[in-house]
């Protein structure tokens, strides 16, 4: 699935509409570094900038640049979802001229605010109002870097648009802000007793990210279910994809408990809901539609009596409950509150939502426990939860010569779900340190099927070593031998063109297609080395300045070190072109980047042109995307005659049901969206074992995954898709075909062959 906005965010207890109003996240598989190759130190690379929610609306204030702190919303008042701003005004810099105009008419928009981030500056600050011609002046911006301009005001949905100002020139240097007529949603909060909810905070986030609460499942699924929270017991945000802060509001209810939402998109659904500072909350008001004929609905929240639930651990006499034993309360399957044991073994939540949660118990030494608990508003519920001792996992520790090894973390985890593993971190494991016969003892592990994962990080003269591959094993177990060996790396020699060692800066990026660990690039004489590397296949790129980058793929097995040979560089070719609108228009500042090449990225100047410089002479993907735009991922094959003119449109909402021809709905199925008569990249790939595997890659296609329900949500490009059930082969029989009209939202339904 594409997100066709860039922004995204991620939520950490999502029962609550209020605590999904949190930061973006984002993960990347993979480890880059700058390398040069002469005799001085290597230069990090900046972490690139990232959206956060903007603040409340600031007073008006004068058009001098200057970046003020954002007051909290005060009782009443109206804003996106707040952020801390810095209370010091920036340092001169470069300034920008815009104006803000209403979408359609072209008409300015006086007294819009303006709120402005940078790399330098994430949180931003806050600048306008805009006066009677809709104009606004940012000072004391930085060089050299990317502008995030954002402009509301009352009546209209706020837009954005990026700035990229490098060697002192602004693109565009003139931003126009264009906001769209919108409506407001207005209401009161009641307390339980029916008074007002003064200072109640009310949070808004579209209604097709809301999720709904998991329904209750069967007992042979719910052995399955508690299996994976085990496995996720570190809790981890789950992303939120598609939702651009913009569409994120809060407020402040007033004395009367009243408040009003202004700014929300017109044909848009939304859910709302409330929370009191003693952290009751109110049930969501779902799919509050802003219709156009009725931009003005009115709901109304009213708090739940706050609920507590008191947790006593209990375990076997002889077996002490460990300090840090902690229980973590769990909502339709996902992380909602945790809590620490007291010195009585007692963990305490208050505060909690009505209905069905579970209580995932951790404790040293014990198996995990998960228990299913039924709260009920406005009572306490007590709960003792009886703890196992788990089984243990022991042995010994061996280099590949068998002799111990010291200092040895081992870890071992269940082995469903951790199929993939990232920097051979085991998830939801326990973790032991070899003594200085090699030995451990693992214990508090869950009986069953178990992997076991050894690492030493520093190990001199030897360098790091590790399990190449993770050790399978039935728990509980003893006498197990582990082998840690010498962990295995690659090199490649990089030559100019006339066959000299090449001397320059060399970005080095390795990546491992399951998500496993990959390393840093370092070099001597012209010679990039990349240690360590676990047994796997992996992707190396290296970007040579001056020079087209370069791929290769890599096979480490038995801790082997790889030579690659040498490489002699091509210096590529300038691809050029022009990102557009749909109407014709260029789009300036959209951004253009090169998939899996993190250095090759770039943004378009006041006319939507770009320029690729050192492209190799391969056909690579390249994102084209834009604020308020949908992403188009196209294979870029360098023509030197022909200037590439891309369009984008607006992104189409498009959801629906797949059901059967018999009428059943097919849930938790995945379909896909391919261009009509798009033809395949085809790619080989390395396995693990060393054979080959090829497949087919269609750039831009979009995968669609149904709920249990058989329902679907996805954002794509407007124009014409067609639709497949097989994805895996190029014989497959389309399930339908569809063209969207510019920024369109459809509601369809597909129907399945019979199979």
């Amino acid at each position: 699935m594409r997100d066709p906005r860039g922004d995204s965010l991620s939520r950490e207890g999502p029962v609550r509409t209020s605590q999904r109003l949190l930061l973006a996240l984002i993960a990347v598989a993979g480890v880059a570094v700058v390398v040069r190759l002469w005799p001085r130190p290597t230069t990090p690379l900046a972490d690139g900038a990232r959206d956060s929610t903007t603040a409340a609306p600031a007073a008006p204030r004068p058009l001098d640049g200057a970046g003020l702190a954002a007051p909290r919303p005060k009782a009443g008042a109206v804003g996106p979802a707040s952020g801390g701003v810095p209370t010091a005004e920036p340092a001169p810099g470069i300034g920008i001229d815009g104006r803000v105009v209403e979408v359609g008419s072209g008409s300015s928009i006086a007294g819009a605010k303006i709120h402005v981030r940078t790399r330098q500056n994430l949180n931003g600050s806050d600048f306008g109002p805009t006066d009677a011609e809709g104009r606004f002046h940012l000072g004391s911006l930085p060089d050299d870097a990317e502008v995030t301009i954002e402009a509301r005001a009352a009546g209209h949905v706020a837009a954005r648009v990026q700035v990229n100002i490098a060697k002192g020139t602004p693109s565009p240097s003139s931003p126009v802000l264009e906001l769209a007529v919108g409506g407001s949603v207005t209401g009161v909060v009641r307390r339980p007793d029916a008074g007002p909810a003064a200072g109640a905070r009310v949070s808004v986030v579209p209604a097709t990210t809301a999720r709904e609460p998991a329904p209750d499942r069967p007992d042979s699924d719910e052995v399955e279910e508690n299996a994976r929270l085990v496995r996720d017991f570190s809790g981890e945000a789950v992303p939120m994809s598609g939702v651009d802060t913009l569409d994120l509001f809060e407020a402040v209810t007033g004395p009367d408990g009243t408040f009003r939402l202004d700014g929300l998109r017109l044909d848009f659904a939304y859910e709302i809901d409330a929370s009191a500072a003693d952290g009751t909350s109110t049930s969501p008001a779902r799919e509050v539609r802003l219709a156009i004929g009725a931009p003005s609905p009115t709901v109304e929240l009213t708090l739940r009596r706050g609920s507590s639930i008191v947790a006593r651990l209990a375990a076997p006499t002889g077996f002490p409950i460990p300090e840090d034993a902690e229980v973590r309360l769990l909502r339709g399957g996902e992380f909602e509150g945790k809590a620490d044991a007291d010195a009585e073994h007692v963990c305490r939540f208050e505060a909690v939502d009505p209905g069905t949660v579970k209580l995932l118990t951790r404790a040293r030494g014990f198996e995990p426990v998960i228990v299913r608990v039924v709260v009920a508003e406005g009572e306490t519920t007590d709960v003792r939860i009886p703890l196992e001792p788990g089984a243990a996992v022991q042995g010994v520790v061996v280099d590949d010569a068998g002799r111990p090894l010291a200092g040895v973390t081992v870890t071992v985890a269940g082995a469903a779900g951790n199929e993939t593993i990232w920097n051979r971190e085991l998830r939801g494991g326990q973790t032991a340190t070899t003594d200085g016969q090699g030995r451990f003892s693992v214990g508090g592990v869950a009986r069953g099927r178990v992997l076991v994962v050894a690492n030493r990080e520093t190990a001199p003269p030897a360098g790091r070593v590790g399990t190449r591959v993770p050790v399978a094993l039935d728990a509980p177990v003893a006498g197990v031998r582990i082998v840690a060996g010498r962990l295995g790396g690659a090199r490649v020699s990089l030559l100019t063109p006339d066959r000299k060692p090449f001397v320059g800066e060399v970005f080095v990026d390795v990546r491992q297609e399951s998500g496993a660990s990959s390393g840093r690039g370092e070099r001597v004489d012209g010679v990039v080395e990349v240690p360590p590397l676990d047994d796997g296949v992996y992707e190396l790129v290296l970007v040579p300045a001056g020079h087209a980058w370069v791929r290769r793929e890599i096979l480490v097995r038995s801790g082997a070190f790889v030579d690659l040979g040498e490489i002699v560089l091509d210096p590529g070719v300038d691809v050029t072109g022009r990102v557009l609108d749909l109407m014709g228009r260029p789009v300036a500042g959209a951004r253009v980047d090169v998939l899996e090449v993190p250095t090759a990225v770039m943004r378009t100047d006041e006319a939507g042109r770009f320029t690729i410089a050192h492209f190799p002479r391969e056909g690579h993907v390249v994102v084209f995307g834009a604020e308020g735009f949908a992403s188009e991922w196209i294979e870029v094959v360098p023509r030197a005659d022909t200037p590439l003119e891309i369009r984008l449109g607006h992104p189409v909402t498009f959801t629906g049901l797949v059901r059967r021809a018999t009428g059943e709905p097919v849930a938790k199925t995945t379909l896909v969206l391919r261009r009509p008569n798009q033809t395949p990249r085809r790619e080989t790939r390395t396995r693990a074992d060393g054979t080959t595997r090829t497949s087919d890659d269609y750039a831009g296609s979009y995968w669609i995954e149904t709920d249990e329900a058989g329902r679907f949500h996805e954002t794509v490009p407007p124009g014409r898709w067609i639709g497949y059930s097989d994805f895996t082969s190029d014989r497959a029989s389309p399930i339908g075909e569809w063209t969207f009209a510019d920024g369109e939202t459809r509601d369809i339904e597909i129907v399945l062959p019979g199979k």
